[in-house]
């Protein structure tokens, strides 16, 4: 059985999508938790409490997507029912048939991540800017400031200057509604639902072939000559690999569903599917530190991921060879069919990104300054991860590198243009204010 949740203010429209379900996904098949929030604080335990059981999540709107997205796991399929171009000439048609004075005169409430769709349509339709009065709110902070919306909406209507709202927010209908103002709230039709709906049905099924891919793990000791000369005897060094064995044959035990080979001097490889591997990283990783801990082998995992066992036996060695470059040594990477590296897998603070460039000039750029193409790519994954101004310790601290070695890395990219220094970060002690930076948008990878 799959198992989606539902996630809404409204009763109603909990209700509605759940009837639109039933004709997109097999009844029998399919299992929905409904989640109705009163603030939209709440959505971010809701989606850490449901997670474990939710194979799916929708929203009814963009506002509690947006509270939602930072805490949805990663590759969790997810969709809200975003109003889309037509659905907006709905209700700008309402409105007018509504209008006792045959004119557009409204007022809206939109999230800001919404305001493009709107004001595309408005101008595809020829509709007068002076008309139709808008308030754009912060989506992560509508609940805090629902009495300056609703504030917005009654000064114009006290003024005369409109005879409708049009309002995204159950919140600011109830106050309106309380304030004798006409409002209507707008939310997805069927249609807006439906289509988001078979949008998560396609997510849904592309995740599952990924997580269908083949996954191989391949576990090596690091140093197998330094095992043996530390060794006292033959019996010594066979005990020991009979012991790192065992701690390997105990992460296959945990696997379930994967299956153990053997190779030569302390050299293993686990068979299983990406879903697995992916979800019990942390376990992977766990056994490496506790073999180096417990038993004192230096081990290192590459995983690799493919539509066939040999492309990801390939991955793997990629894996290896690269996790054993990077200057500290990276004990667990993973590479995927399409290239793609994953960093510190198994931890709350994974790092994806891709080792190709295509673009000549960003290629150019770091010849000219002697900078390799997978630390600038590494670098801009950061960025993106971070969301906002970095500076050279988080660099380090992300990369695993000295202080020292990003700011030269981030200075060669500052002379070639790709980066961008955006500012300063005061201290709260004596020193140099932090400089802050941004990749430069010019140049995307």
């Amino acid at each position: 059985m799959k198992t989606f949740g539902i996630v809404s203010n409204s009763p109603d429209v909990l209700k509605q999508i759940q009837e639109v379900a039933a004709s997109v996904f097999n009844p029998k098949t399919t299992i929905y938790k409904t989640y109705c929030y009163q603030d939209t604080r709440e959505i971010p335990g809701i989606i850490q409490d449901g997670c474990a059981e939710i194979e799916g999540w929708i929203f009814s709107g963009e506002t509690p997507y947006a509270h939602a997205k930072p805490y949805l796991p990663k590759n969790m399929p997810a969709v809200s029912c975003i109003l889309n171009g037509l659905e907006i000439f709905r209700y700008l048609l309402q409105s007018l048939a509504l209008s006792k004075m045959h004119a557009l005169r409204i007022s809206i409430d939109l999230p800001e991540i919404a305001s493009r769709d709107w004001i595309t349509a408005m101008q595809e339709a020829g509709i007068p800017f002076d008309e139709v009065h808008i308030h754009y709110y912060d989506s992560m902070h509508v609940d805090q400031n629902i009495h300056t919306v609703v504030e917005f909406h009654h000064a114009l209507w006290q003024a005369g200057k409109i005879e409708r709202v049009l309002t995204s927010s159950t919140k600011v209908h109830q106050a309106l509604e309380r304030l004798h103002i006409p409002v209507i709230q707008m939310h997805g039709s069927t249609f807006t639902i439906r289509n988001a709906l078979l949008k998560l049905k396609e997510r849904r099924m592309h995740q599952h072939l990924i997580e269908s891919e083949v996954a191989l793990t391949r576990i090596e000791t690091v140093n197998m000559e330094k095992l043996l000369l530390a060794s006292s005897g033959p019996l010594q060094f066979q005990m020991q690999l009979l012991h790192l064995k065992e701690k390997i044959l105990e992460l296959c035990q945990n696997l379930h569903g994967s299956y153990l080979a053997e190779k030569d001097n302390g050299r293993f490889e686990i068979f299983a599917s990406r879903g697995i591997i992916e979800r019990n990283a942390g376990k992977i990783r766990e056994t490496i530190e506790d073999i180096r801990l417990n038993l004192n082998i230096e081990v290192s995992a590459g995983i690799g991921f493919g539509y066939t066992a040999f492309d990801a036996q390939r991955n793997a060695w990629r894996a290896l060879s690269y996790g054993r470059q990077q200057d500290p040594r990276q004990d667990v990477i993973a590479i995927d069919i399409n290239g793609n590296i994953q960093e510190n897998l198994g931890t709350e603070h994974p790092l994806t990104f891709t080792a190709s460039l295509e673009n000549p000039e960003i290629l150019r750029r770091l010849e000219s300054v002697g900078v390799g193409t997978r630390n600038y790519m590494r670098i801009s994954a950061i960025a993106k991860k971070i969301g906002h101004g970095f500076t050279s310790s988080e660099i380090a601290q992300q990369m695993g590198v000295t202080d020292r070695n990003a700011r030269r890395i981030i200075k060669n990219l500052l002379t070639a243009g790709l980066v961008i220094c955006v500012g300063e970060e005061s201290l709260s002690t004596r020193g140099r204010p932090t400089k802050k930076y941004r990749m430069n948008p010019d140049f995307q990878p």
